[in-house]
């Protein structure tokens, strides 16, 4: 592999500045940017434009390009979009489409076809005159979406990351099927009865970890952080005090006449509508009780813990099932007829979803919409089998012995103990046999718990921004690319390509 190819970022946050040049800095190669809104552009000093050898501009290409665009009859703009979208590998456009906050608000189906349109013709561009050593990506975008599949289509490497759910914050790297780098590997070798690749020490702490849950499972962290439930200050200041940045309060002319042209204003006010909205819907949740606070634990149910939506991993590995209404009514009639579907929402999502969506998934008779205040854990020890798309409710049910099925493409899927099997014709009578033969064995979570610790690394996801200060995200940046190039270094033949062949070239001036 030729040791200049540079390394593609798609910047949409500030704090993905400091993450570019981390990795220029460990890696010594060139940092090409994508620069998602005019926001972004304006973000960028003299100081971060050295950072990279080149930066794409979503919004001049946009204003470029729309022009022309607008011009093209729907037959000819059907012909482009049908051949773009062959060329770059992508396959569920308009759902992605559906997931883009700005798409999904323009209401105008010959508006968004012009959206879609020109990003598949920028994502081309990009990838005919870049040929990166690999892409860091992480954004619901249509964008993203589409350069992802594009980078799978033409065999190029992306690194996809996401916090381990382990007692301490760890980084875990992830392969096409969405399992984690190294741990299947790693598990297999442990069931075999081989300890020798994993040293006492890390053996020791991937063990206390694993006690500690088992007999006091909790949730991580940053889910409690992130939760919506009762009334949190802190966190209702720092949404505020990001809300209320110079930035977002007083635009620039040129962010307000180029978010205007591309249909991506999100001023204070619509923040504040926004929050109001969701509110709103609380109380009308409240009002028309869609919520059971009482479930009862005594009759045979399977448990569905939503996702958050839109999410990465949900989009993007369990693709077939991100329409959470769609596919939550289909599997309430593969499930055994004495059974009923306890479907609880996530507590990141209060009041970002309409009440009708409750209201409808309740008119079914096997359904139940169980109060996100309910613990997860309770639910888990009683039902008959805790089921998911992506998410890591399968994970801890798993490490507690229980029966697990996992929809999509997720890290932990591959277990005994876990059913992975698609929603279709045959998942009833695979899933009675699953449940009639189902065995846990501590061993086998204990070890696949150690795996995921030893495939995994110290440090977050550099979720930086509003909520993290400078000094610390410049810390956490300059961890998660040294974290990364350890990973390459473990466990690049196993990813394949060229991603295993990631070698250092001369400093960058």
């Amino acid at each position: 592999m030729d040791d200049k190819k540079p390394i593609l970022c798609v910047l949409g946050v500030e704090g993905q500045f400091y993450l570019a040049k981390a990795l220029r800095d460990e890696f010594q190669r060139p940092i090409i940017g994508i620069a998602s809104s005019q926001r972004v552009i304006e973000m960028m000093t003299s100081e971060r434009r050295a950072i990279f050898t080149k930066i794409y501009s979503l919004p001049d290409f946009y204003l470029e390009q729309i022009g022309p665009i607008q011009k093209l009859t729907r037959t000819q703009l059907d012909l482009e979009q049908r051949t773009l979208e062959m060329e770059l590998g992508l396959t569920h456009g308009r759902l992605f489409a559906f997931y883009d906050r700005t798409l999904s608000t323009l209401g105008d189906d010959d508006k968004l076809r012009q959206w879609e349109l020109c990003n598949l013709r920028f994502a081309r561009k990009i990838l005919a005159e870049v040929q990166p050593a690999f892409m860091i990506d992480g954004v619901v975008t249509y964008l993203q979406h589409v350069l992802r599949n594009a980078c799978r289509k033409h065999d190029t490497p992306r690194l996809m990351t996401f916090p381990t759910r382990t007692r301490t914050e760890r980084i875990g790297f992830y392969h096409e099927n969405g399992h984690q780098i190294g741990m299947q590997t790693i598990f297999e070798t442990l069931q075999s009865g081989d300890r020798s690749g994993l040293t006492p020490d890390l053996m020791a702490r991937a063990d206390e970890e694993f006690e500690f849950f088992i007999n006091a499972p909790s949730r991580p962290s940053y889910a409690s952080r992130n939760s919506v439930l009762g009334f949190d200050i802190r966190r209702i200041y720092r949404k505020a005090k990001w809300a209320l940045r110079a930035e977002h309060v007083f635009p620039s002319e040129r962010v307000r006449r180029v978010d205007r042209a591309m249909n991506m204003e999100s001023s204070t006010r619509a923040i504040a509508v926004g929050a109001f909205v969701s509110k709103c819907r609380r109380i009308s949740q409240t009002f028309f009780d869609v919520f059971e606070d009482t479930p009862d634990l005594a009759v045979p149910f399977a448990y569905l813990p939503l996702h958050y939506a839109p999410e990465i991993s949900d989009c993007y590995f369990g693709t077939l099932y991100d329409h959470h209404e769609g596919f939550v009514t289909q599997l309430a009639k593969f499930i055994p007829s004495h059974m009923y579907l306890y479907v609880k929402e996530h507590t990141s999502m209060l009041g970002r979803r309409p009440t009708s969506f409750y209201r409808n998934l309740a008119r079914l008779p096997n359904v139940r919409i169980i109060h996100p205040q309910i613990s997860t854990f309770d639910l888990m020890a009683a039902a008959a089998v805790t089921m998911t798309v992506t998410g890591t409710a399968g994970w801890e049910a798993f490490l507690l012995g229980k029966p697990v099925v996992a929809l999509g493409n997720v890290f932990y899927n591959y277990l005994p103990g876990v059913l992975h099997c698609p929603l279709n014709m045959d998942f009833s009578p695979k899933l009675a046999d699953f449940l009639n033969d189902f065995q846990s064995s501590q061993m086998t979570s204990r070890n696949a718990y150690r795996a995921c610790y030893a495939s995994s690394f110290p440090g977050v996801t550099v979720d930086i921004g509003h909520s993290t200060t400078y000094e610390k995200a410049v810390e956490d940046a300059q961890n998660y690319a040294r974290q990364t190039r350890l990973a390459i270094e473990q466990f690049g033949p196993e990813i394949g390509s060229s991603f295993g062949r990631v070698s250092t070239c001369p400093a960058m001036p």
